[in-house]
């Protein structure tokens, strides 16, 4: 089975979809950095990279209450900066069982309230795919996530706590495993 990556098209249009929607609201960009583990395999050999420089950059737009869609891309780098590169698209929800993407407003009389979640655990399902730049390969495959955000004070902006592992698989029956700790910053728009 030959494994080829999502084109660009699909990427710049679900962009586009995301950042242009004007009914949607609560939309966020994230900034990720991390740390990366990956371990592949092939029917000859089998491999293991980690380090920290991971990156990521995302675009959120909430679907419902505690629901959002998420696109971003990540870069792996082996040397923090440069190195060995591994990159690709990331497509997924992410699902907030304890708290809501947006504030909460209360009316009373002539006072309003808003009631913003201090902290919004969540969980996410996604689609991802990397290109290894080293071994020149193409990988594809589902993953999971575990993080939350953690609201600060100023400018509504949130910190992010996320693990992500992602299952993938290439060319010539080649497998491989992504674990990426990451921390960042949530930026609404």
């Amino acid at each position: 089975m030959k494994i080829y990556p999502l084109p660009k098209k699909i990427f710049i249009i679900a962009f586009c979809c995301l950042l242009f929607s004007g009914e949607l609201q609560a939309r966020k960009l994230n900034l990720k950095f991390g740390f990366f583990n990956v371990s592949a395999k092939t029917s000859s050999s089998s491999g293991n990279l980690n380090a920290v420089g991971a990156y990521n950059v995302s675009l959120h737009q909430e679907i419902q209450d505690n629901l959002e869609a998420v696109i971003g891309y990540s870069v792996l780098m082996s040397k923090t900066i440069g190195g060995d590169l591994g990159f690709g698209l990331d497509i997924g929800m992410n699902y907030f069982p304890f708290s809501r993407l947006r504030p909460q407003k209360t009316e009373l009389g002539n006072a309003s309230v808003y009631i913003n979640e201090l902290w919004r655990p969540y969980v996410g399902l996604n689609f991802s795919e990397r290109r290894f730049q080293s071994v020149e390969a193409n990988y594809a495959g589902f993953g999971i996530s575990l993080g939350t955000e953690r609201q600060l004070e100023q400018n509504d902006y949130s910190l992010v706590f996320e693990f992500k592992y992602t299952s993938f698989e290439g060319t010539s029956s080649a497998t491989a495993n992504e674990i990426i700790l990451f921390t960042g910053i949530s930026m609404p728009f």
